[in-house]
């Protein structure tokens, strides 16, 4: 658990040099086609040694969790000693962004051990899921039930033109499955989409402005760059994100088109050069 003190104000000079929050794509593997997915599609994929080599870092500079993305982070060979290696080693908060298609329920079990909160891709339920993302609707409402049972759990929910039927019922649903978290994702442009329409963003607008359910609703960085507002508890907003993709390129966040490579100094070496550069 994280507390904020607005009432303690803390000298720059005694901030902690490491970013708040770091999403590492651990694999650009993924065993599905969604056409609005932004994530690269090759077989690049972060070594075990970088990525818990990277997280001692964070952890000995300050940071408070990496998430653990891609790609699907399931398909990493090294997947669940990732996991098990960074929350052993530090005190790191460990989450995972993952479409839950491929773990049974052994595997979800094991997630349940290895990490502290999960974030499951729901694009869309029922018939508008299983179109978009050929699998079935009524096994992952299972998978995500069991889940929230052993765990704090969010959804990820991607907002199109054939998501945004669904908004109301979906945050239903989750409300029902014991979810804790909605996150909704409007669709950026891909070289296969285009950016979420305006008619469907002020449709989510809307429900946004109207919803008054006991979920946690956050939106993506992109959406609040296109001009939705946000609580934010934080008056700074430099060095509070950083993404890491899974060639081992560190972005200011994972829509970044540029980046630059983690040399052999590590990540706190790239960050803090980086980050002078922004100034």
């Amino acid at each position: 658990m994280n507390i904020l003190f607005d009432e303690l104000p803390v000298p720059v000079e005694e901030w902690d040099a490491a970013p708040r929050f770091v999403s590492l794509a651990i694999t650009n593997l993924c065993d599905l086609r969604c056409e609005y997915c932004y994530a690269p599609k090759t077989s690049h994929s972060l070594s075990i040694e970088s990525v818990c080599n990277w997280s001692r870092e964070l952890d000995a500079n300050g940071c408070l969790g990496v998430g653990l993305g891609g790609g699907e982070p399931t398909l990493h060979k090294d997947f669940f000693e990732i996991c098990d290696r960074i929350t052993q080693a530090t005190d790191l908060a460990v989450s995972v962004t993952t479409h839950l298609n491929r773990l049974d329920y052994e595997g979800l079990d094991r997630l349940c051990e290895v990490t502290h909160f999960v974030r499951v891709s729901m694009d869309g339920v029922g018939d508008t899921y299983e179109k978009l993302r050929q699998r079935s609707f009524a096994e992952l409402t299972l998978k995500i039930a069991y889940l929230a049972r052993k765990m704090r759990i969010g959804l990820n929910f991607v907002v199109n033109e054939d998501t945004i039927g669904d908004l109301e019922y979906a945050s239903r649903i989750a409300s029902e499955l014991g979810v804790a978290e909605f996150v909704l994702l409007p669709q950026v442009q891909t070289a296969r989409v285009a950016r979420v329409p305006c008619e469907v963003e002020d449709r989510m607008r809307k429900w946004l402005s109207t919803y008054g359910g006991p979920l946690q609703v956050s939106i993506s960085e992109s959406a609040v760059a296109e001009g939705i507002s946000i609580a934010n508890p934080f008056q700074d907003t430099c060095g509070a994100y950083a993404h890491v993709d899974a060639m081992g390129f560190l972005r200011e966040t994972s829509f970044s088109v540029s980046g630059t490579p983690i040399g052999k100094n590590g990540f706190m070496a790239t960050y803090l050069m980086m980050y002078k550069e922004s100034e």
